[in-house]
């Protein structure tokens, strides 16, 4: 059946999706059945890096989305590296933190998810021409795993362009901010679509089988 977004709810206390009632995963979800968290890993540690990962996920937010940045983020070096960067490159916030879905090729839901952010191009750079589209993902872990972070904003991409329909440039990119310094990392993502989806779609074959 062809998605509906009005049948689909988020629980912001549980974080999960569900749609007409089943429980549907998010892209995250999806990748890590192919990348999944290191079972080494004290629980302390996972519960404090997703506490700072989520402390300046709502701080860029913010700075997104106000007309004039707080001056106690002005003090965060991580936020002014974040502003930094976006001067430098000239870019402006389009949309930040919002939902999006990816459909399979007969428009019915695969998975959804929360994007970071997608910028404007001012002007010709890296990216392609000026007013062109890019999604990029704000990380804050002590590594960056290129593999799994290209195909998340993948993923994401392609959720965008249906959820939007807006078309995104072929390249995205990964923001590493993490105790004061900072790591820009750009990506040429595939222009064939239906391959990231068939992707998807075989992630989330994984997905139901883990739920039986």
């Amino acid at each position: 059946m062809p998605f509906v977004r009005n049948l689909f709810r988020y629980d912001e206390t549980e974080h999960k999706g569900y749609y007409v009632g089943q429980l549907v995963p998010s892209i995250t979800q999806l990748l890590e059945m192919i990348y999944p968290l290191a079972d080494n890993i004290p629980t302390k540690n996972l519960k404090s890096a997703a506490e700072r990962g989520t402390t300046l996920h709502e701080k860029i937010e913010e700075i997104n989305k106000c007309d004039c940045v707080p001056n106690e983020y002005l003090l965060d070096s991580d936020c002014l590296n974040y502003l930094a960067f976006t001067k430098t490159l000239n870019l402006a916030i389009h949309k930040c933190e919002e939902l999006v879905f990816l459909l399979d090729e007969n428009k019915e839901l695969i998975a959804y998810g929360h994007f970071d952010f997608v910028f404007k191009c001012l002007d010709d750079n890296l990216f392609g021409n000026a007013n062109e589209l890019v999604l990029g993902d704000l990380k804050t872990t002590s590594e960056i795993y290129k593999s799994k972070v290209k195909l998340q904003t993948e993923l994401y991409k392609v959720a965008y362009m249906q959820t939007f329909i807006e078309t995104l440039s072929n390249r995205t990119f990964v923001l590493h901010l993490r105790n004061g310094e900072i790591k820009f990392i750009p990506f040429h993502t595939t222009p064939n679509l239906q391959e990231t989806i068939n992707v998807a779609k075989e992630l989330r074959n994984m997905w139901n089988e883990c739920q039986h």
